[in-house]
């Protein structure tokens, strides 16, 4: 059985008197809540640590984890004042023998700091749906992922199997 930690990088589009908050669930079960982003830019954005599944099988290209990002503070006065996360990046390590480092593509003798992106290795999202993105086009680039307004979120679906950083 795998040990699994999870992260994302993003940022907002801050409006009103206060940061956008999210709430996150992890193949259904919530791991954050009202989450604060407070980075406001892609160029330096955020790096949000999700946390570790235990007790999960090993990878394998049957297993997938679904990530579900909530804006838990929408905020919308109009197109210029309109409270918005934005995902550029979903990190997964994995821990597969008790004991062993977390790895993944990028460093396969151990992660040692988390604060680093390129510790977690990027993953390429399989499927993404949200009521408020029409369509999100999946061809091996990782393209930003709005969290808008809807309250049911946006859903991420992402492969196990470790693979390099985008």
């Amino acid at each position: 059985m795998a040990k699994y930690r999870f992260a994302l990088k993003c940022w907002q589009d801050q409006a009103g008197d206060e940061d956008a908050k999210i709430n996150v669930y992890i193949d259904g079960n919530q791991v954050l809540t009202e989450s604060v982003v407070t980075a406001t830019s892609a160029d330096s954005p955020q790096i949000i640590y999700l946390g570790e599944l235990t007790g999960k099988p090993d990878p394998s290209d049957s297993l997938s984890f679904t990530i579900k990002v909530v804006l838990a503070n929408d905020y919308y006065v109009d197109s210029s004042t309109d409270r918005n996360v934005y995902i550029d990046g979903i990190g997964v390590a994995l821990n597969i023998n008790e004991g062993d480092p977390y790895t993944n593509a990028l460093t396969p003798d151990g992660i040692t700091d988390w604060s680093a992106w390129v510790s977690y290795g990027q993953k390429m999202p399989s499927a993404v749906s949200s009521n408020d993105i029409p369509e999100y086009t999946i061809d091996g680039v990782f393209y930003t992922i709005d969290v808008l307004g809807d309250p049911d979120g946006t859903t991420i679906t992402i492969p196990s199997i470790p693979n390099p950083g985008v």
